[in-house]
């Protein structure tokens, strides 16, 4: 999945990991002192709007050619969409990090989450063997018999796909952002989300 779209980028970055590791903006705030679970997985990750009962799994798109190679997790509401990303094979959460993992990948470089803003905060990624950690990601879980959510900054409830829907041929591909606020541009949509972490009660190698 990740090897089929950035199998070159890889391999340079396998061979010269002297390149700067992603700066971290000054509006971002540090992690939470509080986290249920700091660890899980793997597991596959859905993107829930709450207030209807459409399941999208969370997907990454390549931002751009740059090394090393930064990633956004967004949702698609067309399953057939041939431009929307990857869906990582799956998940883990490790020490408050998450980790997208692509079980093709050819060379062992992690792709972790880089920090969230504390407002429109879009989830970033990056895949480089020298990057800045940051344990920001928990997992709540509220009730044994349902999969934990996915939070970050200490909270699950302020997750949303946003897209500008006022297009045509309607947006079928929605950015997952951290606290949009309340205003937002005009044709600028936003609907309220859950990360649901489904466990796939395998151990990876």
């Amino acid at each position: 999945m990740f090897s089929t779209l950035i199998s070159a980028a890889l391999l340079l970055l396998g061979a010269s990991q002297s390149l700067a590791a992603p700066q971290a903006s000054a509006t971002l705030s540090p992690s939470p002192t509080l986290c249920p679970i700091s660890a899980y997985g793997p597991f596959k990750l859905f993107v829930e709007p709450t207030a209807s009962n459409a399941v999208y799994p969370a997907r990454l798109i390549l931002n751009d050619k740059s090394l090393p190679a930064t990633w956004t997790m967004i949702a698609s509401t067309n399953a057939s969409c041939t431009d929307c990303g990857v869906v990582p094979s799956y998940w883990t959460l490790k020490g408050k990090k998450l980790y997208a993992v692509d079980s093709a990948a050819v060379i062992d470089i992690p792709t972790v989450n880089k920090d969230v803003a504390t407002s429109n905060g879009d989830l970033e990624f990056v895949t480089s063997k020298s990057a800045t950690d940051y344990p920001i990601y928990c997992a709540v879980q509220s009730n044994p018999k349902y999969p934990p959510l996915l939070s970050v900054h200490g909270t699950t409830a302020l997750f949303s796909m946003c897209a500008f829907t006022s297009v045509y041929p309607p947006a079928t591909k929605f950015t997952i952002i951290y606290n949009h606020g309340n205003i937002a541009p005009v044709g600028y949509k936003c609907t309220p989300v859950n990360l649901v972490m489904q466990s796939i009660g395998i151990v990876p190698t």
